[in-house]
């Protein structure tokens, strides 16, 4: 192949990137308060969802005494991520994506690669966010595996939100199968939420399976086209960059379907998931301590994430390093709800 028809070649090839989408994070999250600490472990309050009533009081009585608001206190570890990039000269001498000559003079190489680092990095930590709060949303749990140097686990532990177990489960009759009566189980896991949270869920998030069966049901897509106007055939133009599909409002909850897949190429959202929840249930982000280097000395700093920069003059490079560690809570867990519909 002639030099001018590998560059050619070369110049034409299309970057393939995997932006990990944010609409979930928002959806979910996007009221939580952030609140960063000083410590690596932090002690949090998660309400218990007891109930209670007003007792009438006999004329002359003292009144009754009402107890203050039961919670939970929980301790977690918000897990740390730790990821760097090394560039050095050396590697500003090999060719650059895109570029047809390995001999191409640097230019702009050196930031191009640092910015494509610096994306890869960041579509990689909101990817693990996502797998988190996926997690936390169908589970009230979160799964942290920590690994060494070398890429092997040397340590688990779970985080949990205490969603109630009763919030969780299969439905008695497939959503596929026609004698499953949709609306009614919407209806079931809705009044568990009220019950046990006292709020009302206004949003739901459903898998792919789950979307085509409410679809496929005469009685759920007429109701969600009278109350949104949806035009079902044009679907996918509804969709926006952060992977988010609205598919209408159903007796006041507005029902989406999120598209984004993992490193393994799995559908973040199981495709059977039906998750409803309430808006405006309290939501935290905590962020865990970072262990720096301050004016030449060790320290404890709180922070949402820290960057450190380092230089090896011996191998003539410079390292980029990016540390956070984020843990998204289900303070009020008893205001989610996780259906499967097969």
């Amino acid at each position: 192949m002639a030099v001018d028809q590998l560059k050619e070649t070369l110049v034409a090839g299309l970057e393939q990137t995997f932006p990990a989408k944010l609409g979930l994070d928002k959806l979910v999250f996007g009221n939580a308060v952030e609140t960063t600490y000083d410590t690596e472990k932090i002690s949090i309050d998660v309400f218990d969802g007891t109930r209670g009533a007003a007792k009438y009081t006999a004329r002359g009585a003292k009144g009754q005494t009402v107890g203050l608001e039961g919670w939970d206190t929980i301790v977690v570890n918000p897990p740390l991520i730790d990821e760097r990039f090394t560039l050095s000269a050396q590697d500003l001498k090999l060719r650059n994506f895109g570029e047809g000559n390995v001999n191409a003079p640097a230019g702009n190489k050196l930031q191009t690669i640092i910015n494509r680092q610096l994306t890869r990095i960041k579509n990689r930590k909101q990817m693990t966010y996502n797998k988190q709060i996926k997690e936390l949303i169908t589970t009230g749990k979160v799964t942290i595996i920590e690994y060494d140097d070398k890429g092997n686990a040397k340590a688990s532990r779970t985080e949990d939100f205490q969603m109630p177990s009763t919030h969780i489960y299969t439905v008695g009759t497939a959503w596929n199968n026609g004698a499953a009566d949709i609306w009614s189980d919407m209806r079931t896991i809705d009044e568990l939420i009220i019950k046990d949270s006292g709020l009302s869920p206004d949003r739901a998030i459903a898998g792919k399976l789950t979307i085509m069966d409410m679809l496929s049901n005469t009685k759920i897509k007429d109701m969600l086209k009278t109350n949104s106007g949806i035009k079902f055939g044009e679907a996918f133009k509804q969709t926006q960059a952060d992977g988010l599909i609205y598919w209408g409002n159903l007796d006041g909850k507005d029902i989406y379907e999120f598209i984004d897949f993992d490193e393994s190429g799995n559908s973040i959202i199981p495709a059977s998931a039906y998750i409803p929840f309430a808006s405006t249930a309290e939501l935290d982000i905590h962020y865990g301590s970072q262990d720096v280097i301050v004016n030449g000395m060790p320290a404890v700093v709180e922070s949402k994430e820290v960057a450190i920069e380092s230089i090896d003059e011996e191998a003539v490079a410079k390292s980029w390093k990016f540390k956070s560690a984020k843990l998204y809570a289900l303070t009020q867990s008893a205001a989610f709800g996780c259906l499967t519909t097969r």
